[in-house]
């Protein structure tokens, strides 16, 4: 099966979710102090009331904006009061909505220099070619702010810490920031990228990316595996368990989010991951005639 043939499998799989994205909304809900859950079944998105405006990390797919802004008037805030969009990284389904959140709200789109430079240069990496939802004029956001590793993103009380971990992205990052609730700090921790695919001998091979990306994803995981994390935050909901939380707070657990083993579990289950498909990808290689 060809690259092309495996990436439009994956999107059939989703012919529901584009067809139908409103099946696939939830509600909206504070996490802890400032921090609220504003995406949907299939993707994260938070958001940040800094005191000084409204932050939100990634923007979902295209065509689920709606779902988004209506989860920000839910919470009771206006989508005008969102100053920036800040990304994990450079694919299409966490940059999806930035550029009409720009143009509706003027809001400043920001991402890593190596990624923002990526779109630039290889935009088809983002996999935006393989969403058959998508209008064809739509094209890369540009970003007003670039960062870089070892930055710490400041907007009123928010000082957000922000890492290099490449792998899957050249320029993915992991987001660290403190969240404070009545006079209680706990430090929230986001790994801006763990999917397999984009990683893969084969993707890296289709688009011309080098195969050292590999080995860039297993550093990456070793760099913040040390880091302190309280609240763990996933790019996808199944990397934190987001909905089971939700759940126990909805039956009472108010600190279900309050969860430090999540951080080093999921980076030690998504190295085993990894693992998994480079001896997969070699041992195939070595049946190759």
């Amino acid at each position: 099966m060809t690259f092309e043939e495996k990436y439009a499998a994956r999107v059939a799989g989703k012919v529901e979710f584009y067809r139908d994205p409103s099946l696939y909304a939830c509600e909206p809900f504070r996490i802890f102090g400032p921090l609220y859950y504003v995406g949907d079944k299939k993707v994260c998105v938070h958001l940040i009331d800094t005191g000084e405006g409204l932050v939100l990390i990634d923007s979902g797919y295209t065509h689920t904006i709606h779902m988004l802004v209506d989860s920000i008037w839910r919470l009771g805030f206006d989508p005008k009061q969102i100053r920036y969009i800040v990304h994990t990284h450079g694919h299409h389904d966490h940059f999806g909505a930035s550029n009409e959140f720009r143009r509706l709200y003027g809001c400043d789109l920001v991402m890593s220099e190596t990624d923002a430079e990526y779109l630039k240069v290889n935009p088809d990496f983002s996999f935006l070619q393989f969403c058959s939802y998508t209008p064809l004029a739509y094209i890369p956001p540009e970003f007003q702010k670039t960062l870089k590793d070892g930055e710490d993103f400041i907007c009123g009380n928010l000082k957000m810490h922000c890492v290099s971990i490449p792998g899957h992205t050249p320029g993915a990052m992991a987001f660290f920031f403190d969240v404070t609730e009545d006079g209680r700090t706990f430090r929230a921790g986001l790994f801006g990228g763990a999917g397999l695919f984009s990683a893969s001998k084969e993707a890296l091979e289709h688009y011309g990316e080098p195969m050292s990306l590999q080995q860039d994803m297993l550093a990456s995981i070793e760099k913040v595996r040390g880091e302190r994390v309280e609240i763990h935050l996933g790019n996808h909901p199944s990397h934190n368990a987001t909905f089971a939380k939700r759940t126990r707070m909805l039956q009472g657990e108010k600190d279900a989010f309050i969860d430090p083993p999540s951080w080093n579990r999921f980076l030690d289950e998504t190295r085993d991951k990894f693992l998994r498909m480079f001896a997969k990808e070699a041992a195939e290689g070595k049946e190759t005639p």
